[in-house]
């Protein structure tokens, strides 16, 4: 991956929170706790205080060695690492997040900035970096899931963040599945908690409905073509869906000179990145709430639930910033599994593969409770007449008969207010528990919800 035009960004000071350094040494430490301790930030060695290009000798060892001296912060660091190399020396970037495990400490000292110099933290801020780990400590991420067993867990899933992880040289190669996910937070009161259901299990909605990925295909017309439902760990899910949405779109072919030469419709790494910040930043509290992807004929829109952070607007987040992290487990194990290369640097990245690919600007828009992501001007031809909710339950793992009673019952509440479930039982003909279980299936899926007080409110289609 080349950051060598986020470098020249930091060196401009056009992203927050730059620290530079010659060399290796404990100050460099002491400037990624305190980093963790504030708003996140990066740190580049082999770069003087006056921004003039140093560089690193053997790139390979420094790169060892520093990984060494950041794991000895307490708790484990948000980190990543990368070297790089810009006007032919080799620098080393560090990329910390925002730490979700305040306060954190090096060498038995906690540290802050103040003043925009690193700094031993008083009493009075100790106590307040406690107080927002209190806080975060009683997170929906943190929350245990006792249901979880063993057999939920996916191997592929988990091999695949270990072996990244291995890789970055976050862990060392004989940690267990219960050491890492301890490591990343992701364990409490002996249970897996709700960020590690979406980081490890295999079907996630089992004990998080809104953490699928619903993905929906219009004609130029308006049309459904298709419903598809990711129900998979995020990774999983994110890959799916970028090997997917390739073919649909196909890619441009160009003749240049006797050179045929294909263009991607939307930059894999454009999409990549825009599922990821979708995932890593969205709101999980409402289980009404998914990640949406809905393909037009002649755009494409990842639709987020989960309204910007207070105090960022549309243009801050265009624009450089420092990260601010709904969902920092999630984010700490996407970016220390390479996920995530560098906080606050995915809109840049999709913007600018974006522009080398060709294709137009990217636009991001935002209301109460959703961010939405557009790829404006990307086409397909493509023709369909279908009815979403068919579609939709075309997803879902049941028999003809089970899916027969399940679109009777979302046309019921489709066609009739103040829907009961009494009025399903008497439709259906079945046990009052069987249409609970149906509606569930149906809540899962996205398809219904209920509104309003338990004894007086009543079913509802759920906007497509």
């Amino acid at each position: 991956m080349d950051y060598s035009t986020l470098i020249q960004l930091l060196l401009q000071d056009e992203v927050p929170s730059p620290s530079f350094f010659t060399s290796i040494s404990s100050n460099v430490v002491r400037t990624a706790v305190a980093m963790a301790n504030e708003n996140g930030g990066y740190i580049v060695i082999g770069v003087s205080d006056t921004k003039e290009i140093i560089g690193i000798n053997n790139i390979e060892q420094a790169m060892h060695e520093t990984n060494c001296m950041l794991q000895k912060a307490s708790p484990i660091l948000p980190y990543s690492i990368f070297k790089q190399q810009l006007d032919g020396r080799d620098l080393l970037v560090i990329s910390i997040l925002e730490g979700g495990k305040k306060p954190y400490l090096t060498e038995g000292t906690f540290y802050v900035f103040r003043g925009g110099i690193v700094c031993k933290a008083s009493n009075e801020e100790i106590a307040a970096l406690l107080m927002e780990r209190e806080k975060q400590d009683t997170s929906w991420e943190r929350t245990p899931v006792p249901e979880v067993e063993e057999g939920d867990i996916s191997e592929v899933a988990y091999k695949r963040i270990y072996n990244n992880m291995v890789k970055s040289q976050h862990i060392d190669p004989d940690v267990s599945f219960d050491e890492l996910i301890y490591k990343l937070g992701m364990k409490v009161d002996g249970h897996i908690t709700n960020a590690g259901v979406l980081m490890f299990c295999s079907n996630p909605p089992l004990f998080i409905p809104q953490s699928r990925i619903r993905l929906s295909m219009f004609d130029d017309n308006g049309s459904l073509i298709e419903v598809r439902l990711f129900n998979g760990d995020i990774v999983s899910n994110v890959e799916n869906i970028i090997n997917h949405v390739p073919l649909i779109y196909g890619n441009n072919v160009s003749i240049n000179g006797l050179e045929r030469e294909e263009h991607e419709i939307i930059p894999i790494v454009a999409l990549r990145e825009g599922l990821f910040n979708a995932c890593v930043h969205r709101d999980y509290d409402s289980i009404e709430s998914f990640v949406r992807i809905n393909i037009y004929a002649n755009r494409l829109e990842i639709i987020n639930s989960g309204r910007l952070p207070k105090g960022l607007s549309i243009q801050e987040l265009i624009n450089s910033h420092v990260s601010i992290i709904r969902n920092p487990d999630i984010a700490n194990a996407c970016q220390q599994a390479r996920y995530i290369e560098m906080a606050g640097s995915g809109i840049p990245r999709i913007i600018e593969s974006c522009r080398k690919n060709g294709s137009a600007t990217p636009i991001w828009t935002s209301d109460d409770s959703t961010v939405t992501l557009t790829f404006p001007n990307v086409y397909h031809n493509k023709k369909g007449t279908g009815d979403f909710f068919e579609l939709a339950l075309e997803q879902i793992d049941s028999s003809s008969e089970v899916k027969d009673d399940l679109m009777r019952i979302v046309k019921y509440i489709r066609n009739h207010q103040n829907t009961k479930t009494s009025d399903l039982q008497e439709l259906i003909g079945k046990s009052n528990a069987t249409i609970r279980r149906y509606l569930d299936i149906l809540k899962t899926a996205g398809l219904v919800q209920f509104v309003g007080a338990r004894k007086t409110g009543n079913w509802q289609i759920v906007s497509k």
